[in-house]
């Protein structure tokens, strides 16, 4: 683009599903309205900051992890101790609190189609 400006452009399988856009696109009643959307984010960073516009943040001390252990555990198998389950293999899990922030909302936006019916 010009000024350096570069773009990407992404699918959101989410905007072609059914299960939350029920509404069918008046032209192509095989997909639906959402189809036709077009949603703008700008990523770059700051002047004032240097930060990116766009950040995730996580609500402090809120992140853990653990695991169930099988027969194969993280550092390999157990031999000798106990086991959770009788498989080769063990269960992972991550959890935590966050969001997204979006600084300046200017910076962002979207077109899409409206119809009456």
């Amino acid at each position: 683009m010009p000024e350096g400006i570069r773009v990407t452009i992404m699918k959101t399988p989410m905007y072609d599903s059914r299960k939350y856009c029920k509404r069918s696109h008046p032209d192509y009643p095989q997909y639906p309205l959402d189809s036709a959307r077009f949603t703008f984010l700008d990523f770059g960073g700051r002047k004032e900051s240097g930060r990116s516009n766009i950040q995730m943040l996580r609500v402090k001390d809120t992140y853990r992890w653990g695991y169930r252990a099988g027969t194969v555990g993280p550092s390999g198998p157990v031999k000798g101790g106990s086991v959770s389950v009788l498989k080769a293999g063990y269960d992972m899990f991550t959890e935590g609190s966050g969001g997204i922030v979006m600084f300046d909302v200017t910076r962002g936006g979207e077109m899409y189609q409206d119809v009456e019916i």
